[in-house]
């Protein structure tokens, strides 16, 4: 950390410009305590890292986590960037009342506590964190390290569950959720929208940069994002591999729909071809796509006749139990306030409706319109996916708001 506590309550930030010589005459003259815990902490002046102040090792402080020159350096920058703004921002304060210490805190144009988080923390730990904030009607902004941008393709990140967890929405609710990235070695931020996971790690996306200098606390917020849901131009080699290797796949979900798929004598690499779509909410779901779209194709919409009717709530209750036997998973999304996991459930329907599979016929009400396809081949299916995602991509781009 970068600031302490005298033992007469006079606080000393790092961020000063101090000598080395100014320092090593203050250590021997006072000691330094953590604002947080009150423990004594040591002043550390070495030649290679850069000076900071650290707990003992054996500290219970939950302010006492190590932090690496990349994030100390960072910590730095993100503070000199929003002052320079004429921001009203503090360094590591204290917040009694919860216990903790952001790295920075805005006090205008509104209360924000703010996180650099570099290294991996546990989303328990996160959770915490993040839930004591908001119990106080404060938001967190959650800044990833540079370092944690992992890029595996042109389009595609590979993403942890911690990562997941700093998803926010912009102000502006016609936008899609964010992830907000700072490298203090380029002083370069980076921005990931327009995010379609398509397994529990990797997800496709658009990534930005923003140069330090040009960015404004107002990309924070992200006031000026792209329109809406952005449709991947190309999902259908993620249903090729999906085809080519969900033998491999051994989970609780997909074992459980590949029984599904065995009882109209198919295996689960031939799953329907109506399965598998990116919707727009689809970053609430941890299981993938085509398995649990699989299993609510044949669950709650082949069974039924032609003409039949049904319900959203009833196919949402039916993903519910799905949910409590723990064969699906949905993510834990604390910053997310605007939608639930239940949208990606709606807007899959509705991308039924767009292939004619289904009707809406009301807010929440659905009818068979046809069957379902169950190819026979990998060529037919591969072909069946494709006129799918034609038809979707065609409807979803024309609804595109700019």
């Amino acid at each position: 950390m970068l600031t302490a506590k005298t033992k007469n309550g006079k606080l000393i930030s790092l961020l000063n410009e101090w000598s080395h010589k100014d320092l090593l005459e203050l250590n021997d003259r006072e000691a330094f305590y953590c604002p947080a815990c009150g423990s004594k902490v040591l002043m550390k002046l070495g030649l290679n890292r850069r000076w900071h102040f650290a707990h003992k090792r054996d500290s219970a402080c939950g302010s006492s986590e190590a932090e690496s020159d990349y994030h100390l350096n960072g910590k730095e920058q993100l503070y000199d960037w929003l002052k320079s703004q004429n921001l009203n921002v503090k360094l590591e304060p204290y917040i009694p009342k919860i216990k903790q210490r952001p790295d920075l805190f805005l006090s205008s144009p509104y209360y924000t506590p703010i996180e650099f988080q570099c290294s991996s923390i546990s989303d328990s730990h996160f959770l915490k964190r993040t839930r004591n904030y908001m119990n106080l009607r404060i938001s967190p902004i959650w800044i990833l390290g540079g370092n944690r941008l992992k890029r595996i393709s042109q389009n595609g990140f590979q993403l942890t569950k911690m990562d997941w967890l700093t998803l926010r929405e912009p102000e502006n609710e016609s936008r899609e959720p964010f992830l907000f990235y700072f490298c203090p070695n380029a002083k370069q931020f980076a921005l990931l929208t327009d995010l379609v996971p398509y397994s529990s790690t990797k997800t496709l996306a658009k990534l930005s940069y923003l140069n330090r200098e040009e960015a404004s606390c107002d990309d924070l917020t992200q006031k000026k994002l792209s329109p809406i849901y952005q449709f991947p131009s190309n999902w259908l080699q993620i249903k090729t591999t999906w085809r080519s290797y969900s033998h491999l796949k051994r989970t609780p979900a997909s074992r459980y729909v590949s029984k599904m798929l065995q009882a109209v004598s198919r295996e689960l690499s031939f799953f329907p071809p109506e399965a598998g779509l990116p919707t727009r909410y689809q970053f609430w779901v941890d299981t993938p796509s085509y398995i649990w779209q699989t299993w609510l194709l044949l669950q709650c919409v082949h069974p039924l006749r032609i003409g039949q009717t049904f319900r959203f709530h009833d196919v949402n209750r039916s993903f519910q139990r799905m949910l409590s036997k723990q064969i699906f998973t949905v993510r834990k999304l604390p910053l997310i306030k605007k939608s639930h996991y239940s949208f990606a459930i709606m807007d899959y329907l509705l991308a039924l409706c767009d292939l004619r599979i289904l009707n809406r016929t009301g807010k929440t009400s659905f009818v068979k319109n046809s069957s379902i396809s169950l190819p026979n081949t990998i060529d037919e299916a591969m072909h069946l996916d494709k006129e799918a995602l034609h038809i979707v991509q065609g409807k979803r781009n024309s609804q595109v708001i700019t």
